[in-house]
């Protein structure tokens, strides 16, 4: 189908599982649907790997001050030595954020592509209320954005975003005639074990949260917050998968830390909960609308869940779809007992036949390879 060759870059300084497993659904895709016309690149700080489609590119990380200048000012100089670009057609870069560098990366992708996950500026804002030394990075970093991105978009031939209302932030920075296009997060339904769920007994509640890394809009403490709050009989349990740290605050509730887990002890302990529990907190940054990929994995696996989000592929599910139970997208704490009567309704239905559905709406809607297809047509479309 595809004659152009096209290069996908991400920038990662430590290869994040939650984040790897993401890129290697989308490669197992892409196996199906082009023929060594698509390659991969995360360049990161720890390993040098060919695997498949997927190019790990190692990149040294320089002693002080010159670590800074590579971070802040260089970052895709870093491109321009590691990847030959002058062999592809069309260049997708996971966007992050501007930096001098990023104008030479135009001279030698004529067809760049803009790949984006976030409000930037806003990411960044949000970093300048941290720990110093983040808040110094983040707010040089904002400058340096805020100079170089109106050239730079300027002269992107696409964006992607992975929801609408992140495109049309993009969008505004680049002009109303760049095409554009939005393609949410997906997975490999293939891939991912049939887990399924424990039907709940009434008298204890066991729920799951899944994170690579702590962020705030994860939410975490809002449910907790909001278990601290109820006052019921219910036995409240929340186990937390992931490099998660401890919750600093108060927990009447057992709050169960069982780390970074894989395999089949990951499926073990999911087909042992009641509900998943996705991101409850996205307000903090800036957004609606998000494409959690932990939401796509407790669909493919058959474990209903909370949200306090609008996600793009939940837009096609009927009011009798029990799979999903939504809360608003702010920082009031949530009623425990509407959580209890939501997972007692799934009593009075097949739990098997539940899970069997979310799975089989997942692989119509979330699946890799109806995604990479869409990544293959508009590359298609910006070099005509």
């Amino acid at each position: 189908m595809m004659s152009i060759k096209i290069a996908y870059i991400n920038f990662m300084l430590r290869p994040y599982p939650g984040i790897i497993r993401k890129i290697e659904g989308q490669a197992g895709a892409l196996e199906s649907l082009t023929s060594g016309n698509f390659d991969i690149y995360i360049l990161n700080s720890v390993k040098d790997e060919k695997k498949g489609i997927i190019n790990y590119v190692r990149y040294e990380i320089k002693n002080p001050p010159l670590n800074h200048y590579q971070s802040l000012l260089n970052r895709h100089g870093l491109i321009l030595k590691h990847v030959p670009l002058d062999k592809y057609d069309v260049v997708i870069l996971r966007y992050s954020k501007s930096d001098p560098s990023i104008i030479k990366l135009l001279k030698h992708s004529p067809n760049l592509i803009t790949e984006h996950h976030t409000n930037e500026i806003y990411q960044l804002k949000l970093g300048i209320r941290a720990s110093f030394a983040k808040a110094v990075a983040c707010g040089f970093s904002l400058i340096t954005e805020k100079i170089h991105e109106p050239l730079f978009f300027k002269n992107i031939k696409g964006i992607i975003g992975v929801t609408d209302e992140i495109r049309k932030i993009e969008l505004n920075k680049a002009g109303k005639n760049t095409e554009s296009v939005t393609i949410s997060n997906g997975i490999s339904v293939d891939l991912v074990p049939f887990t399924g769920f424990k039907p709940f007994d009434g008298t204890s509640l066991d729920m799951v949260f899944m994170g690579s890394t702590d962020v705030p809009w994860h939410g975490i403490d809002r449910i907790i917050k909001s278990m601290n709050a109820y006052t019921g009989k219910v036995k409240l349990r929340l186990h937390c998968v992931g490099d998660l740290p401890k919750y600093k605050g108060y927990a009447k509730h057992d709050i169960i830390y069982h780390g970074p887990v894989y395999g089949k002890e990951l499926d073990g302990l999911l087909s042992s909960m009641n509900l998943g529990v996705s991101t409850l907190a996205l307000y903090k940054l800036g957004l609606k609308e998000a494409c959690s990929l932990k939401t796509r994995e407790y669909m493919a696996r058959g474990l209903p869940f909370i949200i306090a989000y609008d996600d793009p592929d939940l837009s096609f599910a009927r009011e009798k779809d029990l799979f999903f139970l939504q809360f608003p997208n702010n920082d009031l704490f949530f009623s425990m007992d509407e959580i209890i009567k939501y997972v007692d309704s799934f009593n009075k239905i097949s739990p098997k036949d539940l899970s069997a559905h979310m799975r089989k709406y997942a692989l119509k809607y979330m699946d890799w390879k109806n995604k990479m297809m869409q990544y293959l047509i508009f590359s298609e479309k910006i070099t005509r």
